[in-house]
């Protein structure tokens, strides 16, 4: 596993029901970090990641969707 500074990352909560990009880094929720580049998102995607966070079957289309709209926002 790599470490990347937090600046290099996007923050994301999981309230129970949606992920979204915690842009203010204060949203409620289980929060988790991801870095900023296609391969961690794939690959977190391949590993499962965000389903195991959040307890939950998550779509992979979802979960792009809302990291390519945290990258755009950013």
């Amino acid at each position: 596993m790599t470490s990347y500074p937090q600046e290099d990352l996007i923050r994301f909560t999981w309230d129970g029901e949606k992920i979204v990009a915690d842009t203010s880094m204060r949203n409620e929720g289980r929060g988790f970090y991801l870095c900023r580049n296609r391969e961690c998102l794939e690959s977190a995607i391949r590993k499962k990641a965000f389903n195991r966070v959040c307890k939950k079957n998550i779509d992979a289309e979802l979960i792009r969707k809302v990291v390519e709209n945290a990258e755009q926002n950013n």
